[in-house]
């Protein structure tokens, strides 16, 4: 058997080298790939391997291969490297992944490296294999990844075409992440029929339960609340912040953990709000934020993780917003407010205090300028109608008819972040677009457990 197996890998390699060669993987790579559709797969297959011709990993790292139908999970191969590993032989292939039509235990294919094959009806694979499809997550290191795939006992090679990359790590307000911020969120304690907000939240990964620590902090105090969730892959839950934060208006934070309450990558969170406010209700997706690194968060000797804002550890943070296509106030038409904040750099002990400046000009008339600042402490929500500029109200700035657009910025080039919202002939909202990235921010939070009861 072992001398079949070794024939096997040679033969595999051969026709590597002459199919389609091999793609390097690295931590936080989530790739999607398909089987080519023009290959015919054998009857009743033994065994589905995927391999690698180079590894170059930390201890720790590991590797999990998910074979899904659809969106729907059907089984996962994992390999663990308890120490640091490195291979690096184009003459040879090293078995990463496996799949069986039955249970098959861990084994140690190296030494302090295990492989725990996942199990599933490689006939339904064989028979539609257009249905199915692979997720390639790895956590730490760089791993050469075959672009082929190999079915025994009949050895046959299937090519892997890779079809998407996953979203975390693309630079859009629709993505998923490891992070995310709602900029606004509040209710009425007395009456919450007319003021109140539902947020959603949702695992996407197809595998992998997330634990998700969540911050609220009430804008006219910077206290901090926090509420602790647990998800099932592809699960979603929503709540009402009038049953948890009653009273209350301003931001909150959705942190992705270990169990011990440690950041970790995950950037497959995704969330929106959904707040009513008087007469009108809106729907504003989370600000999603990529962790670009693999390695948890541990905290240091006071207890505190700190999160590092900088496109290495987190992606940055915007520094620069545009409120865009801000409509006259004239004759109560609409009552537009702009919002502003800044994350908390201590969620433990945090205060907040920085004043921004608006800058507007008119659509109708680019040249038209006018300037003011705003104390926006924890979190400002201010009314158009209320600003104070100069060398232009906003009244001469935009006239009944007219439009204008806001540039929010601050002095000291750190993250700024907000959100438009207008009642009135164009009632509505949405999160103020970044112009310009703050070149690195730092926030601390308290290490404490996720509880998932």
């Amino acid at each position: 058997m072992s001398n079949y197996l070794n024939c096997a890998c040679r033969l595999m390699v051969l026709c590597l080298c002459l199919l389609a060669g091999f793609t390097a993987a690295q931590a936080g790579d989530i790739v999607y790939l398909n089987f080519d559709e023009t290959a015919m797969f054998p009857a009743s297959p033994g065994s589905l391997l995927l391999k690698a011709t180079s590894l170059d990993v930390p201890a720790g790292t590991s590797l999990k291969v998910h074979l899904l139908r659809g969106e729907q999970l059907v089984a996962t191969s994992k390999l663990d490297f308890s120490r640091a590993f490195q291979f690096n032989n184009p003459g040879d292939a090293l078995q990463v992944a496996a799949f069986y039509p039955g249970e098959v235990g861990e084994s140690q294919i190296l030494p302090n490296v295990t492989l725990s094959p996942g199990s599933a009806d490689l006939d339904a694979v064989a028979t539609a294999p257009q249905q199915y499809r692979l997720l390639w997550e790895l956590s730490a290191g760089l791993v050469g990844r075959s672009n082929v795939a190999l079915l025994t006992p009949a050895i046959t090679f299937i090519g892997l075409k890779v079809m998407a990359f996953g979203a975390g790590a693309s630079l859009n307000d629709q993505k998923p992440g490891s992070l995310l911020l709602f900029h606004r969120y509040s209710s009425n304690a007395s009456n919450s029929q007319r003021e109140d907000t539902q947020i959603t939240l949702t695992n996407t990964h197809p595998a992998t339960n997330a634990h998700v620590r969540m911050f609220l902090v009430a804008g006219s105090t910077c206290q901090v609340n926090e509420l602790q969730i647990c998800l099932a892959p592809q699960q979603t839950t929503n709540f009402l912040m009038s049953d948890l934060d009653p009273g209350t208006r301003g931001y909150l934070m959705a942190l992705a953990t270990d169990a011990t309450g440690k950041p970790i990558q995950f950037n497959w969170l995704t969330g929106n709000a959904i707040i009513k406010n008087g007469g009108q209700t809106l729907s504003l997706n989370a600000y999603a934020v990529s962790k670009r690194d693999g390695a948890i968060v541990t905290p240091g000797t006071d207890n505190l993780a700190e999160l590092i804002f900088d496109d290495a550890n987190y992606d940055r943070l915007p520094s620069q917003l545009a409120f865009e296509s801000v409509p006259s106030q004239a004759n109560s038409a609409n009552a537009t407010t702009l919002t502003l904040y800044r994350p908390l750099e201590n969620f433990a002990s945090g205060s907040m205090s920085l004043t921004a400046q608006l800058t507007g000009r008119s659509n109708s008339a680019p040249t038209s300028q006018t300037a003011g600042n705003v104390n926006v402490a924890c979190y400002a929500d201010t009314s158009v109608s209320n600003l104070r500029l100069s060398p232009m109200t906003a009244s001469n700035l935009l006239p009944s008819g007219t439009s204008a657009w806001f540039i929010g910025t601050v002095a000291d080039g750190k993250p700024l972040l907000g959100v438009q919202l207008n009642a009135g002939a164009f009632s509505g909202g949405f999160s103020a677009r970044p112009l310009a990235y703050a070149t690195e921010y730092r926030i601390k939070i308290p290490l404490a457990a996720v509880s998932c009861q």
